[in-house]
């Protein structure tokens, strides 16, 4: 009698059992995060993602951004990409836009960032989600479906430049300098930190006294002389080089034989590098070279070549990442696909998150550097490190979390993780 009520109660017990898992199954099936596809590495269902990649301009940087959404995180994540051409202006982001749009794109990684609020607009009225390469927080930014903007902080970028900058002068020799602000008097925050920490570390260096404050030497728009009460010969060389003329007065300054130095906001150096190799000659002498710029073939070159004193013809350089900056902005954008806005928008807006450029002080520091990225094993950021940052995969995610992970995707750290 007792084995007849026990397996009488087992069985019943095995009914609701069944029944409670059936019902946790409907309710997985109910959650925006997992709906369809697959994620191989945990058995996890995902939401089928589309998201559209928009490009100011098709680089080396934009080709390795390309290679490691479509052939590493696309295929994992159950995610595809629409990559736009060239997009220039405005116009030409709203129409890819729409075209995205139509296409089921349900975000959008912007790097074109010459137009934030119209672009913000824009996605805010096709329910696309939007994140954007920038560090310009935008008037709208509060919009429904703006998650964030993701670039190297302008403060950090002048520190670790600054930095550069003191190795390079602070060799117990008076240097003149010609410093290449680039956009630094028209707008843009990352070249006018930078221009000012330039002159901020001379001013320390040499214990200088400027007739002018910093902040107004750092807007100017023409070429402008640095006055100082040491007599060190500083010229401020403003502008980018879209024109014959730019390269044409750099040539003129270099070609006095004054200056030992250039210090450049902006790849812009290479586009007199001619010149710099011409006045060396010409005077004997050796002009150090330090700029932001990117991990690229120009780079590697300036790094390699050897000048005519037998140094590198580029010294020291602040290089900026690729697929770090993508991860965040492909973090905000998924996030917002999958029902978790809120989770990384601060205060219902959406702001900055830090992707740190990478400090190189030499040829033997660039070569180990251009090894990342070089295969599945290289990449700065891994699929276990990109799952961290999506709350389908890590619950805690959050705007803070996210920050401060990006933040940490230094150089250092992935040449010590990668074994590089």
């Amino acid at each position: 009698m007792f084995v007849k009520k026990a397996t009488k109660k087992a069985f019943w017990v095995l009914v609701v059992f069944v029944a409670v898992a059936i019902f946790i199954g409907c309710e997985k099936k109910e959650n925006p995060a997992a709906v369809s596809g697959t994620d191989r590495s945990a058995g996890t269902e995902l939401q089928p993602v589309k998201i559209a990649v928009a490009f100011w301009q098709i680089d080396a940087n934009a080709l390795l951004v390309q290679k490691y959404l479509q052939e590493y995180v696309s295929p994992a994540l159950n995610v595809s990409f629409m990559f736009s051409e060239a997009v220039a202006d405005a116009d030409s982001l709203m129409t890819f836009m729409e075209n995205a749009y139509a296409a089921g794109c349900q975000g959008i990684m912007n790097y074109q960032n010459s137009s934030i609020e119209q672009a913000i607009a824009k996605a805010n009225e096709l329910g696309m989600y939007i994140a954007t390469n920038t560090t310009i927080e935008a008037e709208n930014s509060d919009a429904l479906y703006n998650t964030g903007f993701v670039a190297a902080d302008p403060v950090g970028v002048a520190k670790s430049f600054g930095d550069l900058v003191r190795v390079l002068v602070n060799d117990g020799r008076q240097h003149n300098i010609i410093i290449v602000s680039a956009g630094a008097g028209f707008g843009n925050p990352e070249h006018y930190e930078a221009a000012k920490a330039i002159l901020h570390t001379l001013e320390d260096v040499y214990g200088l006294k400027y007739t002018k404050t910093v902040e107004e030497l750092a807007v100017s728009r023409a070429e402008t002389v640095v006055a100082n009460d040491k007599g060190i010969k500083i010229v401020i060389y403003p502008g980018f080089p879209t024109g014959d003329t730019y390269v044409t007065g750099m040539s003129v300054l270099l070609q006095t034989g004054d200056y030992d130095t250039v210090l450049a906001c902006n790849a812009a150096y290479a586009r007199f590098s001619v010149a710099i190799d011409e006045v060396e000659k010409a005077y004997g002498k050796d002009i150090r070279v330090s700029a932001i710029t990117s991990i690229n073939d120009q780079t590697r070159t300036a790094f390699t070549t050897l000048d005519s004193s037998g140094n590198s013809s580029l010294n020291s350089a602040l290089v900026m990442p690729s697929v770090s900056t993508a991860v965040g902005l492909f973090s905000l954008v998924y996030n917002g696909i999958t029902g978790y806005a809120d989770r990384v928008r601060i205060n219902g807006s959406g702001s900055l998150f830090d992707s740190p450029k990478w400090k190189c002080g030499d040829v033997a520091e660039y070569s180990r550097i251009e090894r990342i990225n070089t295969s599945d094993d290289k990449w700065e950021v891994t699929l276990d490190e990109l799952k961290q940052l999506l709350v389908v995969f890590n619950p805690a995610a959050d705007s803070t979390s996210i920050y401060r992970q990006l933040e940490g995707v230094t150089s250092e750290y992935i040449l010590q993780a990668r074994g590089l």
